[in-house]
């Protein structure tokens, strides 16, 4: 911290307080003099005193949400919020458990939470080895051919989450050898513990959306929900009226911009604590769509931009950044990658260079959320 002495200005404290000693008879060379018994003296109590203003730095950092860091920003945010670090969290998801045919009958394959039991829930895994456990009994009547189960992952962290249509086995076998395992859709939810930054923007947030109901407040809650990354929340109006409909829909991504139902249903069992009672909520699973940027005809100013390469990168970064505010069914607007570009200074361009997209974009579906990435935006 600026405001506290470093060890130059320690030594040339002692040094002072030693020369200006009324009936001393030190001389300030011999103090200079390096290897000297005075300049050891000297060098020894200011390096001591650097390790002591060195905590003191460290401590008074640990008492402000700005400054602290791992735990002691764990034990700020706690102690004056009550909010405790999101903390690792296991990917979820759905799979489909068929058979070709009913001659084995019926059966359950059980589940649970993990570790439960007994009995202990079915396991099954990738073919990386990535090990989720049923969550919920699979039942099989007689004549049931495919029954849809939701799974867990044995371990937390975004290691852990699978693509869809991953091939499965058994980790323990079931009552039917013939049933195969396949997954229609992608886990979702898996988060690494909360790194700093988001931990503290997330407190910063606490005290505005301390008010329940509101659209901040919801918002509050999804994002405190853990593998929960990217939240959008609006207020659904009626058509025909333009008021609102009494209903709220919130739109969510994990970590790896990834979505399901299984993450949704987490998110909404964590706003009951949030939302107005009586008031509908609605968590919408989003997808990542990545779209193509191409720019061509575009200029920089030389009189401003001094590093072309590095300013081609800095509009790649405006506009992937913009494109993360993009919520799931929202149409990608030109203007809106166009507005993202202009924000580097230098960098001249009209709206036609924008070749691609030529036009809007509208998503397919409701659960669409367009993305970008860095690679495929190209600046020519």
């Amino acid at each position: 911290m600026a405001d506290l002495p470093s060890r130059q200005e320690l030594f040339d404290r002692w040094r002072d307080g030693a020369l200006t000693t009324p009936g001393t008879r030190i001389s300030a060379r011999e103090i200079d003099r390096e290897g000297s018994d005075l300049n050891l003296q000297g060098a020894a109590m200011s390096l001591m005193g650097e390790e002591i203003v060195r905590r003191m730095a460290r401590a008074l950092a640990g008492v402000f949400e700005d400054t602290s860091e791992g735990d002691a920003l764990d034990r700020v945010v706690f102690d004056r919020k009550g909010l405790p670090r999101l903390p690792i969290s296991p990917s979820v998801g759905a799979v489909q458990l068929v058979r070709p045919t009913f001659a084995a009958g019926a059966g359950t394959i059980p589940g649970g939470d993990p570790g439960t039991g007994p009995p202990s829930p079915t396991r099954i895994r990738t073919n990386r080895g990535i090990v989720y456990s049923l969550t919920e009994n699979a039942i099989f009547g007689a004549t049931t051919l495919s029954v849809t189960a939701d799974v867990q992952a044995e371990l937390a962290g975004l290691a852990q989450e699978v693509d869809e249509l991953q091939s499965w086995s058994f980790v323990d076998t079931p009552f039917d050898e013939t049933i195969t395992i396949a997954n229609a859709a992608e886990t979702a939810g898996a988060s690494d513990e909360e790194a700093d930054p988001n931990d503290k923007s997330r407190a910063k947030a606490f005290f505005p959306t301390i008010r329940r109901g509101t659209l901040g407040a919801i918002e509050f809650g999804f994002a405190s929900t853990p593998g929960i990354a990217s939240v959008s929340v609006i207020e659904v109006i009626a058509a025909g009226t333009g008021l609102p409909a009494c209903f709220v829909q919130g739109f969510i991504l994990d970590a790896l911009d990834q979505g399901n139902e299984t993450l949704a249903a987490r998110g909404l069992l964590n706003q009951l604590e949030f939302r107005c009672a009586g008031i509908p909520v609605q968590a919408i699973a989003g997808t990542p769509q990545f779209v193509n940027v191409d720019f061509v005809g575009t200029s920089f100013d030389t009189s401003i931009v001094l590093d072309t390469s590095q300013a081609a990168d800095d509009v790649r970064s405006f506009i992937v950044a913009a494109l993360l505010n993009q919520r799931p069914g929202q149409i990608l607007q030109r203007a809106t990658i166009i507005a993202a570009a202009k924000n580097v200074p230098g960098f001249v361009i009209e709206d036609s260079d924008l070749v691609e997209p030529a036009g809007a974009l509208i998503p397919a579906s409701s659960d669409i959320a367009f993305r970008t990435l860095r690679e495929k935006i190209q600046v020519r």
